[in-house]
């Protein structure tokens, strides 16, 4: 039974919903369907859900509210090609305290729409957790867990501001931003056993955090994956890359990552340790700069500590130090520039430049 509900009143109502204040109480348990409300109400309503919901739906009206007081779940049935919720052109839409499941996307967002994720939980869906495609979505306290690829994908041009949220145990990569996607993560994020890369960033993708904290751990490949031309810029706040199968950080293509800048003044920490590669690795002409406002700790990474193939590494007092390869590799015409530190171990190739408190030997 679908009850029309003031929140001003809180008596049901039998007349056509107030587009600004009315509630649609949406109970799948009692044999309700979300599609079939959606369907007969425009925008400006709050879907409040209950019980299992066996159906995947489409929003296309703006202003929609889907609530489900932390215990609704959609799942799809399975069913091949089509997401659980389907966002299609539509602004100021939210989800809240729903999971979604079972279906190829959990949740697809495209066309120009706005959406706010509170409390979702993506899981078991073929392909992708959340994708975003030219669109804007805020998420905070967002899991999205063992899905076939990725927990949440961010692509064309789209914006994306993750808080609080767990991206794991899917089958390629935690999080993807690309093809000139832009995100901001606020508060704790924690990205880990993913099956290959925890982070990937490519094709002009951005990431950007200011005193946030950001955990990358035990993923199947890279940690941190820059390619083509992305770019990262934290400025304060903790980033741990910690216990990945590949190299911690990974740049190539004419990537660039800044740690920390000194004019902004924002103290942070980086802890790059226990990975199956290098700590930090670059090729392809990409950049890397790290600020004594937000020092590294690279150790006991199986590779090299920092290894810099025809790119170019900046660092101000950091640590290097019990890596299985050299501290410091750089090959192929890399340009180093190292002040403040001590670096123990040193590897240089043909056409390296260095400068600064290290040399080569």
């Amino acid at each position: 039974m679908i009850l029309v509900v003031s929140p001003v009143s809180g008596f049901a109502q039998s007349a056509t919903p107030d587009a600004a204040t009315a509630i649609v109480d949406v109970d799948c348990g009692a044999g309700d369907s979300l599609a079939a409300a959606l369907a007969e109400h425009g925008g400006g309503i709050i879907f409040q859900v209950s019980g299992t919901c066996m159906e995947h739906v489409s929003i296309t009206q703006d202003d929609v509210t889907i609530d489900g007081g932390g215990e609704a779940v959609l799942d799809a049935g399975n069913a091949p090609d089509v997401p659980v919720v389907h966002v299609v052109g539509s602004r100021n839409v939210t989800l809240r305290g729903l999971t979604v499941q079972n279906a190829h996307w959990g949740i697809l967002v495209e066309e120009l729409s706005t959406i706010t994720l509170e409390n979702v939980i993506a899981q078991g869906n073929v392909t992708h957790g959340v994708e975003v495609i030219f669109s804007h979505v805020v998420a905070t306290n967002l899991m999205s867990h063992d899905n076939g690829r990725v927990g949440l994908i961010v692509d064309r041009n789209s914006e994306l501001r993750l808080t609080d949220s767990t991206l794991e145990a899917n089958g390629i990569s935690g999080l993807v931003i690309f093809s000139s996607a832009v995100g901001r993560l606020e508060g704790t994020n924690i990205i880990r056993g993913n099956g290959a890369q925890g982070i990937t960033l490519g094709q002009g993708g951005k990431i950007f955090t200011i005193a946030a904290e950001l955990i990358i751990e035990d993923n199947g490949s890279q940690g941190l994956s820059l390619l083509q031309g992305a770019e990262g810029q934290f400025l304060g706040g903790t980033l741990t890359v910690r216990g990945n199968s590949g190299d911690g950080i990974a740049l190539d293509l004419a990537s660039t990552l800044v740690l920390g800048i000194a004019e902004f003044g924002v103290p942070g920490e980086v802890t790059v340790e226990e990975n199956g590669g290098h700590g930090i690795s670059l090729h392809g002409g990409s950049q890397i700069a790290i600020d004594a406002t937000m020092p590294a700790t690279i150790r006991s990474n199986a590779g090299s500590g920092l290894f810099v193939d025809a790119s170019h590494a900046t660092l101000t007092g950091s640590t290097i130090e019990e890596n299985e390869g050299p501290e410091l590799e750089l090959d192929f015409g890399a340009r180093a520039t190292i002040e403040e530190m001590t670096v123990d171990e040193i590897v240089c190739g043909d056409g390296v430049l260095v400068r600064g408190s290290v040399s080569c030997p």
